[in-house]
């Protein structure tokens, strides 16, 4: 393959594998997500008129409005949230006890920027990310507010043996209903409610689960607002237990680098060994010696986001 037609591909997979399937247009109606509000104000006010005094007049002018954008939203009790501009970090701030957030970016040249935002519980969690493509016009001053950030999601065990139970838990939304949806063969849903502080906690029987793989995924509902799914966790029903560690790679066949996803991380560290010798055996996904286009179906094929 050329190195033109390689690129092309490169840009090709990640519009569609990676940024289309996570952008929320602001025009849109949103699915699985908060009921967020969108305002802008464009342009300058002109100051009240001076007082009249005895010697001269007043200038007059306006007060202009800086170009900026505010967001804001509910995370969880003191999380860390995070907002990129474009893929980089531009504003970390933390969330009230409340879980209540927000952050004003500043100093933005007229253009489309994409913006993510993401929040990150006291364990090092991640909620999944609201991404929202703004077009910013000169003196714009720009609100995308109520912004709902889903739970946090974990489990004990990777591996479950059937009958068993399997502990689902996490941070969510304090106060908020949390809704966990459990996919195999069968779909199943639990509702369970997070505390004032956010934490939730789900025992699920597994008697009624056939043997083999299953998802986890939660998200959050508060005051008639729905956050979006978390990504997937991957969990089996066999004949034993197996403890879930911080270095077990999951089930998921292109997760590279262990983090039970399947995303742009994977396909980075994929590209760098494309048809180079001897690629490490995680990386040759259909076990030919080599990374080819071959291997990138069945990374596309496995992808989480």
């Amino acid at each position: 393959m050329s190195n033109i037609l390689y690129k092309k591909f490169l840009f090709l997979f990640i519009a569609v594998s990676f940024i289309i399937p996570q952008i929320i247009f602001a025009d849109l109606t949103i699915i699985n997500s908060s009921t967020v509000s969108i305002s802008a104000t464009v342009g300058a006010i002109a100051p009240p008129s001076p007082v009249p005094s005895g010697g001269g007049g007043g200038g007059g002018g306006t007060v202009s409005i800086p170009t900026a954008i505010n967001f804001s939203g509910i995370a969880y009790t003191s999380a860390k949230v995070y907002i990129l501009k474009d893929g980089s970090l531009v504003s970390t701030t933390v969330a009230s006890s409340g879980g209540i957030f927000s952050a004003t970016i500043t100093g933005l040249d007229t253009y489309i920027y994409t913006f993510t935002v993401y929040a990150e519980d006291s364990t090092g969690r991640k909620s999944s990310v609201f991404s929202i493509p703004v077009s910013i016009t000169p003196k714009a001053n720009i609100n995308i507010a109520n912004i709902l950030l889903s739970p946090t999601v974990d489990m004990d065990k990777v591996i479950v043996k059937k009958g068993d139970s399997l502990s689902i838990y996490g941070v969510s939304n304090p106060n908020s209903e949390v809704v966990i949806t459990i996919k195999g063969t069968n779909e199943y849903t639990y509702k369970v409610s997070a505390s004032s502080t956010g934490i939730y906690s789900y025992n699920l029987d597994t008697s009624i689960l056939a043997f083999g793989s299953y998802d986890v995924k939660a998200k959050s509902i508060l005051n008639g607002s729905m956050s979006l799914d978390t990504l997937p966790l991957i969990f089996k029903v066999g004949t034993e237990n197996k403890l879930k560690g911080d270095s077990y790679c999951g089930f998921l066949r292109g997760d590279i680098n262990c983090d039970m996803h399947v995303n742009i991380v994977d396909f980075s560290m994929m590209a760098y060994w494309y048809k180079k010798p001897n690629p490490p055996a995680k990386i040759d996904l259909n076990n030919d010696d080599v990374i080819t286009l071959a291997d990138f179906s069945i990374l596309a094929y496995n992808w989480t986001g």
